[in-house]
């Protein structure tokens, strides 16, 4: 289904509309990113033609795109053509007052600049000693938020009058972009759908200059980035017309952001997918195969190729049968990052709890055999051989027959 690139429209206004301060902004900007990039070369109308932000119209005049306006025009047009340029700062005091606002509606490189100076104002920066090196670590990191920030300005509606909200909290940036989910991406699968764009003109040209990523890797990289300092991953929630893209900052897990530093200085970099799946079972005991194809937005054979992977290089175990598996962390990962794992690998009360659903088993079934065990409990064949060796010494099973495939019934009496 064919759809209307707004910012592809043309405006009745010629390069009057552009600021020359933010073209030479522009030039240097792509000088920083790129000293080789044939923009140099070109004049300046050649340029702004190449990027799109100048058309001809049928009687050979030159007219701005909104694209172009958004990126170079000047403030007093951009108020007066296209005022869903707006973006609002609010710095929160708590959830329904705030101490500092500022209404902006600039060309987006000194916009980007502006928002970036008051996000740093209040971000407070830890620093983390990992060997003979200091890691600053900020509560919310400027490569995470700037890519939030060019997510919500390049996928907004720009048809819709509602401006783009930043609410700074103490423990949260929350950018409020209106217009909904474009394209078949959901919150569910944004991170394995192919790159979607309501907007392909303004995207295009800001990935032609360098400002975003060309594939629609961004989203990735903000969630690695996150999981490998030790934070939360960020949340997306729906509030119609908006989408938020919160980012908190929680309190940093030092010492996974250690173990994450020092497998890759050894070059056992981590992936974003197992970041994932480790930052999950940071929380929980286990993890299925369902579980973790939603959580990587993967289909189950490709899921299971990454846990394969992950078991093959000694950071998760499997347990139980082949449908009843679930992945735990390696005994090493986990003594490695036992000040993070919100649960201990071994408790007394999980051995009782295990002990009395052998037993609840036996009663309705009969017997219970060790790979009814395995299965049972999702533990491997020495833990179900030791759980059940030991009610045998406490005199609660018997064991008439020896072997692999040896019963064990209740004893009475």
């Amino acid at each position: 289904m064919k759809f209307a690139d707004f910012t592809a429209q043309t405006l009745d206004i010629g390069t009057e509309g552009f600021d020359p301060n933010e073209i030479q902004k522009l030039k240097e900007f792509i000088k920083k990113q790129d000293p080789g990039s044939c923009f140099l070369t070109m004049t300046e109308d050649e340029m702004l033609f190449s990027l799109g932000a100048l058309k001809r119209t049928n009687t050979l005049s030159c007219r701005t795109t909104i694209a172009g306006l958004l990126l170079l025009g000047q403030e007093t047009v951009l108020r007066d053509v296209l005022p869903s340029a707006e973006v609002i700062y609010l710095h929160m005091n708590n959830e329904v007052e705030y101490d500092k606002k500022v209404d902006c509606v600039k060309p987006l490189l000194s916009l980007l600049d502006t928002l970036t100076e008051m996000i740093q104002e209040y971000n407070r920066t830890l620093t983390l000693k990992i060997g003979l090196f200091d890691y600053e670590i900020p509560d919310f990191p400027l490569a995470v938020y700037r890519e939030a920030l060019l997510n919500g300005l390049i996928h907004r509606d720009y048809s819709l009058l509602s401006p783009i909200y930043i609410r700074h909290y103490q423990d949260r940036l929350d950018i409020a972009s209106p217009g909904r989910f474009f394209g078949g991406i959901t919150p569910e699968n944004i991170l394995s759908h192919d790159p979607v764009t309501r907007n392909p003109l303004l995207n295009s040209m800001l990935a032609r200059i360098g400002l975003v990523t060309k594939a629609g890797m961004g989203i990735k990289k903000m969630l690695l980035t996150l999981l490998a300092l030790g934070k939360e991953p960020f949340q997306i929630e729906i509030e119609d017309p908006f989408v938020h893209f919160v980012i908190r900052d929680g309190n940093v897990d030092e010492p996974f952001a250690h173990y994450v530093s020092e497998q890759a200085r050894m070059g056992k970099e981590f992936g974003l997918t197992d970041l994932i799946i480790l930052s999950f079972l940071k929380r929980n005991r286990e993890i299925e195969l369902k579980t973790a194809s939603q959580l990587l937005q993967r289909p189950d054979y490709k899921t299971k190729e990454i846990l394969n992977s992950m078991i093959e290089r000694g950071i998760l175990e499997p347990f139980g049968l082949t449908k009843g598996t679930v992945y735990r962390l390696s005994k090493d990962v986990y003594n490695q990052l036992r000040k993070s794992v919100g649960y201990y690998l071994h408790r007394r009360a999980e051995a009782i709890y295990a002990e009395n659903l052998i037993l609840e088993y036996i009663k309705e079934n009969g017997y219970i055999t060790n790979e009814i065990c395995r299965t049972l409990l999702r533990i491997n064949r020495s833990q179900a051989q030791y759980l059940l060796a030991r009610l045998v010494k406490k005199g609660k099973l018997t064991q008439p027959a020896k072997g692999r495939n040896a019963r064990y019934f209740r004893r009475f009496g």
